[in-house]
């Protein structure tokens, strides 16, 4: 959804990512219920026909929320008998809870154990259905654990977190809020807009190039380039079969470091690697349907999220970015390289301290405080350059703006800490199972979700 710089303040950007039109939907009927054999055990045909249900009931639900489905690249399902398609958030909810039915009906061998995660993802969409339906949660950080397994921030996040604002303080020295002196610094670096396909291309290479250094993908993976101002930032679509299409606005790459961020999120070692990673690894026929399609508010799309940033500080460790912004982005850009340091060290300090948002979004989704009071703090205290479009996509998804902060922190902490050795390898394995991740992820801070 989202590269890594100025995480938050980018909120257009980051929901941008994965969104689209679902020109299947118009093609799919749902039937009300899936039957099994009469002898009470499902075959394989029986769990693949409640597979297609289950996606046929997610994309109904994108079509009545629109962006509920973050991604689908499967193949046009089988027409089915009964025409009727839930145009109403009761009808779709009876026919979950049908689909929900036939699914405790067990199969054989390795087919029940397809059916004990299709029974996971249909109790997910049944809690997204939920908290659509209802008001607001009271209790923010217990959204984030139940639907995406993300536990609270610790005290020793949240103290990195303001620690970073401090340094920024005294990096970013005069008059005016340090929102304001931030913003400041930021307009020395506005790069024009006639050089941003430039800078963009030489770092998508880069990132590429230091990607196939470390991991081996597929010969035939293909990532296609559409500029548009028809996206509001950058918007990545994996369409199977190894391939990607990614339309970017040129609006979306104001500051050199950008060019950089995204082209690792949502390229290479980010969205399309994954994809394509996770696709190459299910083996010849590829993915089951039902994870061709993933919900926007699951651990899955979090996670996601979270190796995508942190994909980005594996391709460029710090100062192989200072040297990168330097002597390639800098000059292409028109912009002196001796103030690269300093520009590195500024973007990072406020990415980390972008996480200060999440306690105050916490206490405006949870009702303690104002909207009015919730934008000043978004301002003042985490930095943040839009606090209304920010506090409209808190509105929207709740708790899934944790999975920008706090996911990427754990998968970092997992990775680094905990598994010994370069984390490539363990960030490959993760971004290929992502509904499986490994101990040492869990152990960062990824609870196992209740739904």
């Amino acid at each position: 959804m989202a590269s890594a710089a100025a995480l938050l303040p980018n909120v257009e950007r980051q929901r941008a990512r994965f969104r689209f039109v679902l020109p299947l939907i118009a093609l799919l009927a749902l039937v009300g219920f899936v039957t099994v054999r009469g002898n009470g055990v499902a075959t394989a045909a029986d769990t693949q026909a409640q597979a297609e249900q289950y996606v046929r009931l997610a994309l109904a639900l994108d079509r009545l929320h629109d962006g509920e489905v973050d991604g689908w690249f499967g193949p046009a399902l089988p027409d089915q008998p009964d025409p009727a398609i839930p145009h109403d958030p009761d009808g779709l909810d009876r026919a979950v809870t049908r689909l929900a039915a036939s699914l405790a009906t067990p199969g054989k061998g390795a087919d029940e154990e397809r059916r004990v995660h299709l029974r996971i993802l249909v109790r997910r969409l049944t809690g997204v259905m939920t908290i659509i339906g209802n008001s607001p949660s009271d209790d923010f950080y217990r959204e984030a654990a139940h639907i995406y397994g993300l536990a609270e921030p610790t005290d020793a996040e949240a103290a990195h977190w303001k620690e970073a604002r401090t340094q920024l303080d005294a990096l970013l020295p005069g008059e005016g809020p340090l929102v304001a002196r931030l913003e400041k610094f930021r307009s020395r670096f506005i790069v024009p807009l006639d050089s941003r396909e430039a800078l963009f291309t030489q770092a998508l290479a880069e990132c590429r190039a230091r990607t196939l250094a470390q991991w081996k993908l597929p010969a035939e993976e293909r990532l296609d380039l559409v500029w548009t101002a028809a996206v509001p930032a950058a918007w990545h679509r994996y369409e199977g079969n190894l391939r990607s299409v990614l339309r970017i606005n040129r609006q979306a790459l104001a500051l050199p470091g950008q060019a950089m961020d995204l082209a690792c999120h949502e390229a290479y070692p980010g969205h399309h690697a994954q994809f394509v990673l996770a696709d190459a690894a299910a083996g010849p026929g590829g993915l089951p349907v039902e994870d061709r399609l993933t919900l926007l508010r699951s651990p899955e799309s979090v996670i996601r999220e979270g190796a995508a940033d942190f994909g980005v500080e594996l391709v460029f460790p710090s100062g192989e970015r200072i040297a990168f912004l330097r002597d390639t982005l800098f000059p292409l850009a028109g912009l002196d390289p001796a103030d690269a340091p300093l520009y590195a060290r500024i973007e990072a300090l406020e990415r980390t301290a972008s996480g200060m948002s999440l306690p105050i979004l916490a206490r405006y989704r949870d009702g303690t405080l104002s909207r009015a009071a919730a934008a000043a703090a978004l301002a003042d205290e985490a930095l943040v350059a839009s606090p209304a479009a920010l506090l409209d996509f808190t509105d929207r998804y709740g708790a899934y703006v944790t999975g920008y902060t706090l996911a990427r922190d754990r998968v970092r902490s997992g990775l680094t800490r905990n598994c010994g050795g370069s984390p490539w390898e363990p960030l490959r394995a993760l971004v290929e199972q992502p509904r499986a991740p490994p101990p040492y992820v869990l152990a960062a801070g990824f609870a196992v979700p209740s739904s």
